[in-house]
Protein backbone atom coordinates (compact mmCIF):
# COMPACT_ATOMS: atom_id res chain seq x y z
CA UNK A 1 0.00 0.00 0.00
CA UNK A 2 1.27 3.68 -0.76
CA UNK A 3 -0.13 6.53 1.04
CA UNK A 4 0.34 9.96 -1.10
CA UNK A 5 0.38 12.91 0.11
CA UNK A 6 -0.06 15.96 -1.12
CA UNK A 7 1.25 19.67 -1.36
CA UNK A 8 -0.10 22.30 0.12
CA UNK A 9 -3.23 23.12 -1.06
CA UNK A 10 -3.59 20.35 -3.60
CA UNK A 11 -6.64 18.43 -4.02
CA UNK A 12 -6.61 14.56 -3.91
CA UNK A 13 -7.27 14.40 -7.73
CA UNK A 14 -4.49 16.72 -8.71
CA UNK A 15 -2.26 14.33 -6.53
CA UNK A 16 -3.52 11.67 -8.71
CA UNK A 17 -3.03 13.43 -11.91
CA UNK A 18 0.64 14.60 -10.66
CA UNK A 19 2.41 11.37 -9.41
CA UNK A 20 0.22 8.68 -11.99
CA UNK A 21 0.39 5.89 -9.06
CA UNK A 22 -2.63 4.53 -10.68
CA UNK A 23 -1.81 2.57 -13.49
CA UNK A 24 0.98 1.11 -12.33
CA UNK A 25 -0.81 -0.05 -8.47
CA UNK A 26 -3.66 -1.38 -10.28
CA UNK A 27 -0.78 -3.62 -12.83
CA UNK A 28 1.09 -4.66 -9.51
CA UNK A 29 -2.16 -5.22 -7.45
CA UNK A 30 -1.06 -2.42 -4.82
CA UNK A 31 -3.28 -0.10 -3.12
CA UNK A 32 -2.79 4.16 -3.36
CA UNK A 33 -4.43 6.11 -1.19
CA UNK A 34 -4.51 10.14 -1.09
CA UNK A 35 -5.53 11.55 1.94
CA UNK A 36 -6.28 15.23 2.22
CA UNK A 37 -5.26 17.35 4.87
CA UNK A 38 -7.39 19.90 6.90
CA UNK A 39 -7.58 23.45 5.55
CA UNK A 40 -5.09 21.52 2.73
CA UNK A 41 -1.94 21.43 4.85
CA UNK A 42 -0.28 18.45 6.95
CA UNK A 43 1.13 19.33 10.55
CA UNK A 44 4.52 18.02 9.53
CA UNK A 45 6.62 19.01 12.39
CA UNK A 46 7.91 22.56 11.31
CA UNK A 47 6.29 23.07 8.48
CA UNK A 48 2.85 24.23 7.54
CA UNK A 49 0.33 24.46 10.37
CA UNK A 50 -1.88 26.44 9.10
CA UNK A 51 -5.05 24.16 10.29
CA UNK A 52 -4.30 24.63 13.98
CA UNK A 53 -2.43 22.96 16.30
CA UNK A 54 -5.52 20.97 17.60
CA UNK A 55 -5.20 18.81 14.66
CA UNK A 56 -3.81 15.58 14.70
CA UNK A 57 -2.43 14.28 10.96
CA UNK A 58 -0.57 11.42 13.08
CA UNK A 59 -3.95 10.29 14.86
CA UNK A 60 -5.60 10.84 11.62
CA UNK A 61 -2.74 8.92 9.17
CA UNK A 62 -2.98 5.88 12.48
CA UNK A 63 -6.72 5.80 11.80
CA UNK A 64 -6.97 5.34 8.28
CA UNK A 65 -4.39 2.87 7.79
CA UNK A 66 -6.77 1.01 10.31
CA UNK A 67 -9.50 1.57 8.36
CA UNK A 68 -7.60 0.52 4.67
CA UNK A 69 -6.26 -2.54 6.74
CA UNK A 70 -9.36 -3.43 7.88
CA UNK A 71 -11.20 -3.20 4.60
CA UNK A 72 -8.93 -4.34 2.29
CA UNK A 73 -5.69 -7.12 1.76
CA UNK A 74 -2.29 -4.96 2.79
CA UNK A 75 0.49 -6.55 3.29
CA UNK A 76 1.52 -4.50 6.69
CA UNK A 77 5.34 -5.06 6.46
CA UNK A 78 4.84 -2.83 3.00
CA UNK A 79 3.73 0.29 3.62
CA UNK A 80 5.02 3.37 1.97
CA UNK A 81 4.30 6.71 2.17
CA UNK A 82 5.39 9.15 -0.62
CA UNK A 83 4.56 13.28 -0.77
CA UNK A 84 5.45 16.04 -2.21
CA UNK A 85 6.09 19.26 -1.05
CA UNK A 86 4.17 19.83 2.51
CA UNK A 87 3.20 16.24 1.57
CA UNK A 88 6.71 15.48 1.54
CA UNK A 89 7.70 16.95 5.27
CA UNK A 90 4.35 14.59 6.34
CA UNK A 91 6.22 11.45 4.99
CA UNK A 92 9.30 12.53 6.75
CA UNK A 93 7.45 13.27 9.85
CA UNK A 94 5.63 9.93 9.60
CA UNK A 95 9.13 8.06 9.38
CA UNK A 96 10.21 9.82 12.12
CA UNK A 97 7.40 9.16 14.29
CA UNK A 98 5.37 6.35 12.97
CA UNK A 99 7.85 3.84 11.47
CA UNK A 100 6.19 0.79 13.19
CA UNK A 101 3.75 1.03 9.85
CA UNK A 102 5.83 3.02 7.78
CA UNK A 103 8.28 0.94 5.85
CA UNK A 104 9.62 3.60 3.67
CA UNK A 105 9.13 7.07 2.19
CA UNK A 106 9.95 9.22 -0.65
CA UNK A 107 9.51 12.36 -0.59
CA UNK A 108 9.84 15.36 -3.12
CA UNK A 109 11.16 19.06 -2.23
CA UNK A 110 10.28 18.29 1.44
CA UNK A 111 12.31 17.63 4.00
CA UNK A 112 12.36 16.40 7.12
CA UNK A 113 11.29 18.94 9.85
CA UNK A 114 10.09 16.62 12.50
CA UNK A 115 11.68 17.68 15.72
CA UNK A 116 13.69 15.26 18.04
CA UNK A 117 13.25 12.42 15.23
CA UNK A 118 13.88 9.19 16.72
CA UNK A 119 12.27 6.72 14.18
CA UNK A 120 13.50 3.49 16.76
CA UNK A 121 15.47 1.85 13.58
CA UNK A 122 16.56 2.37 9.96
CA UNK A 123 14.27 3.96 7.54
CA UNK A 124 14.56 3.86 4.41
CA UNK A 125 14.59 7.32 2.47
CA UNK A 126 14.49 8.30 -1.14
CA UNK A 127 14.69 12.16 -1.03
CA UNK A 128 14.67 14.49 -3.89
CA UNK A 129 14.93 18.01 -4.31
CA UNK A 130 15.88 20.79 -6.68
CA UNK A 131 18.75 22.59 -5.24
CA UNK A 132 17.17 26.03 -6.96
CA UNK A 133 13.87 25.41 -4.84
CA UNK A 134 14.05 28.68 -3.01
CA UNK A 135 10.64 27.87 -1.31
CA UNK A 136 11.06 25.12 0.79
CA UNK A 137 15.08 25.34 1.48
CA UNK A 138 14.11 28.40 3.67
CA UNK A 139 12.92 25.65 6.58
CA UNK A 140 15.07 23.38 6.53
CA UNK A 141 17.46 22.42 3.64
CA UNK A 142 18.00 19.13 1.51
CA UNK A 143 21.89 18.40 2.61
CA UNK A 144 20.66 18.54 6.16
CA UNK A 145 18.10 15.73 5.71
CA UNK A 146 20.08 13.73 3.51
CA UNK A 147 23.01 14.33 6.26
CA UNK A 148 20.60 13.55 9.14
CA UNK A 149 18.74 10.05 8.03
CA UNK A 150 22.41 9.35 6.85
CA UNK A 151 23.07 9.16 10.55
CA UNK A 152 20.06 8.14 11.82
CA UNK A 153 20.36 5.12 9.76
CA UNK A 154 23.82 3.86 10.46
CA UNK A 155 25.39 5.05 7.10
CA UNK A 156 28.79 5.78 6.75
CA UNK A 157 30.15 9.72 6.69
CA UNK A 158 31.34 9.36 3.00
CA UNK A 159 28.92 10.28 0.24
CA UNK A 160 29.06 8.69 -3.39
CA UNK A 161 27.99 10.18 -6.27
CA UNK A 162 25.66 7.71 -7.76
CA UNK A 163 25.11 9.45 -11.10
CA UNK A 164 25.73 12.91 -12.33
CA UNK A 165 24.84 14.08 -15.88
CA UNK A 166 24.21 17.86 -16.03
CA UNK A 167 22.48 19.79 -12.83
CA UNK A 168 21.18 16.54 -11.96
CA UNK A 169 23.00 14.91 -8.88
CA UNK A 170 22.10 11.51 -7.28
CA UNK A 171 24.29 10.69 -3.90
CA UNK A 172 23.54 7.93 -1.58
CA UNK A 173 25.27 7.48 2.10
CA UNK A 174 28.09 4.34 2.74
CA UNK A 175 25.71 1.34 4.20
CA UNK A 176 22.97 1.63 1.54
CA UNK A 177 24.16 -1.25 -0.80
CA UNK A 178 25.13 -3.64 1.93
CA UNK A 179 22.20 -3.39 4.13
CA UNK A 180 18.91 -2.32 2.70
CA UNK A 181 17.28 -0.43 5.10
CA UNK A 182 19.65 2.26 5.11
CA UNK A 183 19.26 5.83 3.73
CA UNK A 184 19.47 7.53 0.51
CA UNK A 185 19.13 10.49 -1.67
CA UNK A 186 19.57 12.62 -4.48
CA UNK A 187 19.45 15.98 -5.77
CA UNK A 188 19.63 18.33 -8.47
CA UNK A 189 18.60 21.61 -9.78
CA UNK A 190 15.65 23.02 -10.53
CA UNK A 191 12.86 24.14 -8.16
Amino acid sequence: MACSRLGRTMRPSQQQLVTGMDDDASARGAIVVYPEGIGGTWQAGVCCNDAGEDIDDLGFTAALLDTVEETLCVDVDRVYATGLSNGGFMVHHLACQMADRITAIAAVSGPEGSPGCDPGRAVPVLHIHGTDDTIVFGVVSAPATFDAWGERNGCGETTTTTYQRGDVTCQRKDGWSSAPSRGAGTSGRGG
